[in-house]
């Protein structure tokens, strides 16, 4: 097992040159308001977190700082759509179920997780045995790569409540494989906002040159529209997060 924790642990230690450049550096277009944008789909962001403050009460009982982790997904909120989600999930859910992440890999929920990023997570959960310092709240997860594993993985994020634990799960992993905290939470949340969107398993140059790009789009297909992921992610945080 102690073999096992360094192997894994190992790029968990690492902070370079690159992570403090993007923690120093800013974006191009923090002065966009993307309420005005977005309009509606951004209002109805907004009450739906109103309307669901156990949200931010779950993240926050796991020792997660609630207002970083909900900058994190707004974009997510703003995409999302009950409709789009009924549409398009449950042909996708046969296929994952049956044959797995190369077959169909797809956004479940308000979060807009994916199989494969759950799986990340889980895989990560167990190796790192993280959960012992998550205020005793512990979970295990079956890695078993067979139908009965991926329907459990499915109806886990399915459920709200479940995505809310994977979003802690999440700032946990990031926070103990970049040794973040040192910075103000507004230095950290453009790269956080990158990682989750880009992928945290990736190395941080590679997180850093997403963070850079604007790919985010609120429609079912990509159209000429696009903006930046971590830019919105910050442009809340300062509207409804800073004190």
């Amino acid at each position: 097992m102690k073999k096992i924790l360094t192997y894994i642990l190992k790029p968990f230690s690492k902070i370079n040159i690159v992570l403090l450049l993007i923690l120093a550096s800013s974006c191009s277009d923090k002065g966009k308001e993307f309420k005005a944008v977005f309009g509606q789909k951004y209002i109805d962001a907004e009450k739906y977190l109103e309307n669901n403050k156990w949200i931010k009460d779950t993240i926050a009982s796991y020792g997660v700082n609630p207002d970083l982790a909900i900058s994190v997904i707004f974009p997510e909120l703003i995409r999302y759509s009950a409709i789009k989600d009924l549409v398009e999930t449950h042909s996708l859910e046969v296929l994952y179920t049956q044959y797995g992440s190369k077959y169909a890999d797809f956004s479940i929920g308000r979060f807009q997780m994916k199989p494969s990023f759950a799986v990340h997570l889980e895989n990560d959960w167990n190796l790192l045995s993280l959960n012992l310092h998550f205020k005793g709240k512990t979970e295990s997860f079956n890695l078993s790569d067979n139908p009965q594993s991926r329907m459990q993985r499915i109806m886990r994020l399915k459920d709200e409540k479940w995505q809310a634990k994977y979003l802690a799960m999440f700032f946990t992993l990031v926070y103990a494989k970049y040794k973040m905290g040192l910075n103000s939470p507004e230095q950290e949340l453009s790269f956080i906002a990158s990682a989750y969107n880009t992928g945290y398993w990736y190395d941080s140059a590679t997180i850093e040159r997403m963070r850079k790009q604007n790919y985010f789009y609120t429609g079912l297909i990509k159209g000429n529209e696009v903006y930046n992921y971590s830019e919105i992610s910050e442009y809340y945080y300062k509207k409804n997060c800073r004190k």
